[in-house]
C-alpha cells in the first residue's frame, strides 16, 4: 500500500507526517499482538520532497535448527566383535529372550568397520505372524552411529526357519537402502528358540 503526504502547497504536510509515524507505531507494536503469521515491514522514501509510505506483509516464518549427535561411552577394545553369524545369533538371541515363542521383533545390530558392535536397537514390534520394519528408520539410525555394517534379524514364533515373500522383498529393500548411502548389508538373520536361519549363508543376498 502507497501513501503520498501533501499540502495543497505541495509540502510535506506535519498532520500526514503524524499519521505515518502512528500507522508505523501501529505496525510495529500493535498488529503482531494481533496476528502472529505475518510480519510488517515498513518502508520510508523521500523523492521530491513526497514522503512515501511503503507497508509490506510478509509470510512470517520460525525455521528451527536441526542438530544430530552421538555420544558412546564404551571402549572401542570392549566392544564384541562379528566374525560369524553364529556369534551374531548368540548376541541376537538375548534380545528375543521375552518374545521368542510370543510375538515377533525385530533387532538391529550396528557394525564398525572392524565389524565390531556399536549397539543393538529395536526397531518393530509386531504380532504373532509378521512385524514391520520401516527401512528408513533402520538407515536413520546407522547414519546416526556411522555404522559401516548392519545386520538385521527378526524371530518366527511358529519356529519354521523359511522365509516369507514378505521377508525376502523386504531384505532387498533394506539391501537397495544400504547401498544407497554407502552401508553394506552384513545378513538378515532368522532367529527361532532352537536354530537360526542367515539369508546370507542361504546365498539370498
Amino acid at each position: 500500500m502507497w501513501c503520498e503526504y501533501l499540502d495543497s502547497s505541495g509540502n510535506l504536510s506535519w498532520i500526514q507526517g503524524f499519521e505515518a509515524c502512528f500507522a508505523t507505531v501501529w505496525i510495529a507494536f500493535i498488529c503482531p499482538f494481533y496476528n502472529h503469521f505475518y510480519s510488517y515491514i515498513v518502508f520510508y522514501h523521500l523523492i521530491n520532497n513526497v514522503l512515501i509510505l511503503k507497508i509490506m506483509k510478509v509470510d512470517y516464518f520460525t525455521i528451527p535448527e536441526i542438530t544430530v549427535s552421538y555420544k558412546d561411552n564404551v571402549r572401542t577394545s570392549e566392544r564384541a566383535t562379528v566374525k560369524t553369524t553364529e556369534e551374531a545369533a548368540k548376541i541376537l538371541s538375548v534380545a528375543f529372550e521375552d518374545c521368542m515363542e510370543h510375538h515377533e521383533e525385530a533387532y538391529v545390530l550396528f557394525l564398525n568397520r572392524a565389524a565390531r558392535v556399536l549397539g543393538i536397537s529395536c526397531i518393530g514390534k509386531g504380532g504373532i505372524s509378521n512385524v514391520n520394519m520401516d527401512v528408513r528408520i533402520i538407515l536413520q539410525t546407522a547414519l546416526k552411529v556411522s555404522a559401516s555394517y548392519i545386520l538385521i534379524s527378526h524371530n518366527h514364533t511358529s519356529g519354521s526357519l523359511h522365509p516369507s515373500n514378505e521377508d525376502l522383498i523386504l531384505t532387498k529393500n533394506i539391501q537397495k537402502g544400504c547401498e544407497a548411502v554407502g552401508i553394506q548389508l552384513y545378513d538378515h538373520i532368522i532367529l527361532t528358540s532352537e536354530s537360526y536361519m542367515s539369508f546370507a549363508e542361504a546365498g539370498l543376498l
